[in-house]
């Protein structure tokens, strides 16, 4: 089966299994704040009349994903032309989001960033990834780094905070299936291989309580997550090592008392065999099979 055939095959099981059924739509309208405009919608008793489509990226989506992708580094250290140009140019792998087929409010992807490490947008995270990643995790990203055999494939995965969490089972299912087709359909052995991931690597965003203006007593303390994406707590449980830390802005505004919750950075680093129960975690908590 052809690439365009399984991703139409998942779009209509997308749509069959989410959009027709009237208990998912109360729910998705649950989630949905009423002051988001591009999810506008005229509001009945037990309906919502919105299409959430998937693409392939294409050549005119990039100034779409650089917006989505603005706040991915300081953007003074990131080169959003560069990875946005090597989303489109990678569209059997990867996916765009959106409403009523316009706008983009999500996309998903992935870079190996062995074979691609030379991209000026792979030395740029991997050196934001050296600056802020607890030791372990530096020496362990190193190695696999510098292993030949090794492959390691960073997830790229942005969309607009007001999207339900009821789309993640479903770009979950998107970059994973075409992960597995990539090592079967890619024209070459060598692109083949590529996407035989060892690892799956996680820069994302959390939010965590604070009980404290002191950042170390705060440390100490098991405070609670809260995960924008639903998709990475899940993968926060697969994963073998994991950082946290401020971003610049709030190192630089010094403010550690955004009530309830302060923003923090995470990486994390998940063993592929593990992606497989990541997704059956995710789908069930939306009674998904």
């Amino acid at each position: 089966m052809s690439k365009r055939s399984r991703i139409d095959e998942k779009q209509k099981e997308f749509e069959d299994s989410d959009t027709d059924s009237t208990d998912t739509e109360e729910e998705m309208l649950e989630q949905l704040p009423s002051t988001l405009p591009i999810l506008a919608t005229e509001k009945s008793e037990k309906t919502i009349n919105v299409d959430f489509e998937f693409f392939d990226p294409k050549q005119g989506d990039q100034e779409q994903l650089a917006k989505l992708l603005a706040n991915y580094l300081p953007q003074t250290k990131f080169d959003l032309e560069g990875i946005t140009n090597f989303i489109v140019s990678q569209s059997r792998v990867g996916t765009v989001v959106k409403i009523e087929q316009e706008d983009i409010i999500g996309f998903v992807s992935v870079i190996n960033i062995n074979t691609n490490r030379s991209l000026k947008c792979v030395e740029q995270i991997l050196e934001y990834l050296e600056k802020n990643l607890d030791e372990d995790f530096k020496e362990k990203l190193d190695e696999l780094l510098q292993n030949e055999k090794a492959n390691v494939g960073l997830i790229l995965d942005e969309r607009l905070v007001n999207c339900p969490h009821i789309l993640a089972p479903h770009i979950m299912r998107a970059i994973f299936d075409e992960i597995n087709w990539a090592t079967e359909d890619e024209p070459t052995k060598e692109l083949q291989n590529s996407f035989k991931f060892d690892y799956i690597l996680n820069l994302t965003r959390c939010f965590v309580t604070v009980e404290s203006k002191n950042e170390k007593e705060n440390e100490k303390k098991n405070l609670e997550v809260q995960w924008p994406k639903i998709e990475d707590e899940f993968l926060m449980e697969q994963s073998e090592m994991s950082s946290f830390w401020l971003p610049e802005k709030e190192i630089e505004s010094k403010e550690f008392h955004i009530s309830p919750y302060i923003e923090k950075k995470i990486c994390m680093l998940i063993p592929m065999k593990r992606i497989d129960k990541m997704r059956t975690n995710l789908n069930s908590l939306f009674n998904l099979n």
